[in-house]
């Protein structure tokens, strides 16, 4: 048991890691290699797309559409 408390829930968590632009290539080949970590770069928006993709992955985000007839979100709605 690594809690003292029984009520301890454990959520899933994407770490962002900015400013990559301002270190080594060997340095960020380490960070590659830490899980749930994600290296970007928001001035340069490097990595934006791969940051996307890990939350939508690692928190299970799903896609839902309401009714087609009323199209009021047409990309559909974002739901955990």
């Amino acid at each position: 048991m690594d809690s003292p408390y029984y009520f301890s829930v454990y959520i899933p968590a994407v770490y962002v890691l900015n400013k990559i632009d301002q270190i080594t290539i060997e340095e960020l080949d380490i960070l590659f290699q830490i899980p749930n970590v994600v290296p970007i770069s928001a001035h340069n928006m490097w990595n934006i797309d791969e940051l996307l993709e890990r939350i939508w992955q690692r928190l299970n985000f799903i896609r839902m559409h309401d009714n087609p007839d009323l199209i009021r979100f047409p990309s559909g709605l974002s739901l955990v």
